[in-house]
């Protein structure tokens, strides 16, 4: 609290597959953290993440839940963790770093972002609970125009979750990484604005960040392997006349970016 240099609590296991260390909540007494730990091979579904407590003193780390995330502790000793839209009580021991019990199903349709692991959610010191009322369908967008006056209208592109959208030098189509309400990857496509069409350029999931050519013929974009950290960087007719190509491939997790 009053400054310094900041101090790495956790340190990534990539040996174990672990892409992230996310959502700290401090327990009582300061001896301890929670944290979600994402896995490389779920980059954008923390449904399935790993809660764990790192020792603040000592870095030792605990497992306390599988298959949670965004896990924070209250007052009548038990932590909230999110499951999908649903939020589960479980009792818990601060001392023990351990948990005792089946968790309990306590809120439904409590709105977050399984691609993040977010839960809109928080806790009072009295027992009272704030949060977002929502869904998994709550997590769908839409890709929007927005012209210089402000005012808005939606593109017609189905919905979904929508990443990454770069729009083609003459501006008539976009590329996005697009995933379906009820998947677990991402695969490229294209939206022509003025045909109204959405092609799939894409078909092995856990792709990102496509980046066109300077002529608009050609789409670059990296592939993640979901068992590791190595990423390829592909490339593909915007049409999706030819198959992709790997263009180089590097020993870690690698995005592109327009320039």
């Amino acid at each position: 609290s009053t400054g310094g240099a900041p101090q790495p609590l956790t340190a990534l296991d990539e040996k174990k597959g672990e892409r992230t260390h996310r959502w700290p909540f401090a327990l009582p007494g300061g001896k301890a953290v929670l944290f979600t730990v994402g896995a490389l091979g779920s980059p954008d579904n923390y449904d399935t993440s790993t809660i764990e407590a790192v020792e603040v003193a000592t870095g030792a780390r605990h497992v306390v839940l599988q298959g949670a995330s965004s896990a924070r502790y209250v007052s009548t000793g038990h932590l909230l963790f999110a499951r999908g839209a649903s939020v589960y009580a479980v009792p818990f021991d601060v001392d023990r770093l351990t948990t005792s019990g089946t968790p309990v199903q306590v809120l439904q349709g409590v709105n977050g972002d399984t691609t993040t692991g977010a839960l809109h959610l928080s806790a009072g010191e009295d027992g009272t609970v704030a949060y977002v009322p929502g869904s998994t369908e709550g997590r769908s967008s839409r890709l929007m125009w927005v012209d210089r006056t402000g005012e808005a209208r939606a593109l017609s592109l189905p919905q979904g979750l929508y990443f990454d959208p770069r729009l083609s030098p003459d501006g008539s189509r976009v590329a996005v990484s697009w995933q379906t309400p009820s998947a677990g990857t991402q695969d490229i496509w294209v939206g022509d604005l003025v045909r109204n069409t959405f092609t799939r350029i894409s078909f092995g999931g856990n792709t990102a960040t496509p980046v066109w050519s300077a002529d608009g013929k050609t789409l670059y974009y990296a592939f993640i392997d979901p068992k590791g950290g190595r990423s390829s960087i592909m490339r593909k007719p915007a049409d999706g006349s030819r198959d992709e190509e790997e263009v180089l491939s590097v020993d870690a997790r690698a995005y592109l970016q327009a320039v």
